[in-house]
């Protein structure tokens, strides 16, 4: 009787191949970056990794288990496909997961134009107002009314993205106190400012020789205010305009013709 050697053969278990990606953000805004990260089980020593781009090759990334994308653009799909040298892998090629990004673009510098006493932003939304480059708590409308001399600005939020800032507005109306046009025909106009703590105010015209001829009562908002008057109906001659308005009393000389 014979006996041959003995031959051990050794059996690996199948294993699976998976790959995975996942983003370090996926919702970004137009001229940023993002960047991508490779996950596998059983790859290999040295598997043949490819990016795709909307089903293209990205060139320069083979081989490498993470990539940065600079300037994607809206809509962008990414993946990615590995091809493992494993033994006994259950499929030698797997792709990825798909990842979509949403690149939502910059919104458009803000220009303020002025309404009286308010500042108003061409955005209609997403605003937030600056005195001197400080932020204004709770100024984030599309009209805001500053109560105190400043440099305003105001930017715009837009789906996570910050435009730039606007040009500065300087705007001095503490103490304003303006009555115009003077000489008039009875239409006049008084812009006025009203220190915060304040509302109440009490305008009183009085003619050359001392009488009162009008006298009313009313409020206004801290801040630049304006009222406009038509005195058509008074006799020519010279007046005094006197509004007082908290501890504050502005007077103003009036020639009517």
């Amino acid at each position: 009787m014979i006996t041959t050697n003995s031959i051990t053969v050794n059996v690996s278990p199948i294993v699976t191949h998976t790959v995975s990606i996942t983003a370090s953000k996926t919702t970004l805004c137009a001229g940023e970056s993002v960047s991508f990260t490779l996950s596998n089980t059983n790859p290999g020593t040295a598997p043949l990794i490819t990016w795709y781009r909307n089903g293209f090759p990205i060139a320069g990334t083979s081989g490498l288990t993470s990539i940065t994308i600079p300037n994607p653009v809206n809509g962008d799909l990414i993946n990615v496909r590995e091809e493992s040298n494993a033994r006994c892998v259950n499929q030698v090629a797997a792709t990825s997961n798909f990842i979509t990004l949403n690149v939502y673009p910059i919104p458009a510098k803000p220009t303020i134009s002025q309404s009286v006493g308010n500042l108003i932003s061409s955005s209609a939304s997403g605003n937030q107002w600056f005195n001197l480059s400080n932020p204004v708590s709770g100024a984030i409308n599309q009209v805001y009314r500053p109560v105190s001399n400043g440099d305003y600005r105001v930017q715009v939020t837009q789906n996570g993205c910050l435009s730039p800032v606007s040009d500065p507005f300087t705007l001095i109306i503490e103490g304003i106190n303006k009555l115009y046009p003077v000489p008039t025909t009875g239409r006049v106009t008084f812009d006025f400012y009203i220190p915060e703590g304040a509302a109440q105010y009490r305008v009183e015209l009085f003619n050359s020789i001392g009488q009162l001829v009008h006298q009313e009562d009313g409020s206004g908002q801290p801040g630049l205010n304006r009222i406009n008057y038509q005195w058509e109906k008074l006799a020519a001659g010279i007046y005094t305009f006197r509004m007082t308005v908290g501890g504050t009393q502005y007077k103003k000389r009036l020639l009517v013709q």
